[in-house]
């Protein structure tokens, strides 16, 4: 098996012997453990083991495959030179305008890095790295924070209950909220719409706060009421405790 490896290494690389070139007819097939290749490279194994191995040591491997080579179509490489010793396998296309665009990397940790947009069920969504038609299932989804306390700065303009009522009369949804409609036509961006719900929440809670302090007001005052009430009432009885002594000694 070994020495299968090393044979289609030298007529696939042609590093056996310095210099020299191996050339196959095109109308012919070249079999490695077979004698009825079926295509222009046919290798097969008779026991689990590598069926080939392409070594570079610290050079970069390129494998193609496509139309020319050149211009149109796809190949891999084994990141050899100024890989850090990261060992990437990266898939890349050929464009005719020599402006290559790498695909992804898979580093040698098995982690996968996805340089171009990915689809799932649907075509490419311009201006979105990832695109799925059907439902997405996770443990947990991060999102970049957007925060909302700038509701709770001095200068924040916060729209007294009775504007806030009249858009809502007029409009149907809150003051910076999106429509339904705009909902519908654009969709939601998970990280806007968590900060646009949370500054409705950090609102509530400061017209919570003005109802709670006006609340207050009003109970002091209540309670200046029933102390100047009750004030009145002795008053009141002292008065009459005095008109009654002065029938008294009118008599």
């Amino acid at each position: 098996m070994k020495n299968l490896i090393i044979l289609f290494s030298v007529i696939l690389i042609g590093f056996s012997v310095k210099g020299q070139t191996n050339v196959f007819p095109t109308d012919g097939n070249v079999g490695v453990g077979t004698i009825q290749p079926n295509s222009k490279i046919d290798i097969r194994l008779l026991e689990s083991g590598k069926g080939l191995q392409l070594v570079g040591l610290n050079k970069n491997i390129d494998f193609h495959i496509g139309h020319d080579g050149l211009t149109h179509g796809f190949y891999w490489r084994y990141k050899g030179v100024d890989s850090n010793n990261d060992n990437d396998l990266e898939l890349w296309t050929n464009n005719i305008n020599g402006a290559d665009k790498q695909v992804y990397n898979i580093h040698q940790d098995a982690n996968i890095q996805f340089l171009q947009g990915v689809s799932i069920g649907c075509e490419a969504k311009s201006g979105f790295k990832l695109a799925v038609n059907g439902s997405i299932t996770a443990s947990e989804v991060k999102v970049q924070a957007q925060t909302a306390d700038f509701v709770f700065e001095d200068d924040y303009d916060l729209k007294d209950l009775e504007e806030v009522e009249e858009f809502i009369s007029l409009n149907k949804h809150l003051p910076d909220v999106p429509s339904a409609k705009q909902m519908k036509e654009n969709g939601v961006g998970l990280a806007e719409m968590n900060k646009l719900l949370l500054q409705k929440v950090e609102e509530l809670t400061l017209y919570v706060i003005q109802q709670k302090n006006e609340n207050t007001i009003l109970k002091i005052e209540m309670n200046q009421y029933k102390s100047d009430r009750l004030q009145l009432q002795e008053v009141k009885q002292e008065l009459q405790k005095l008109n009654s002594l002065i029938q008294q000694i009118s008599k």
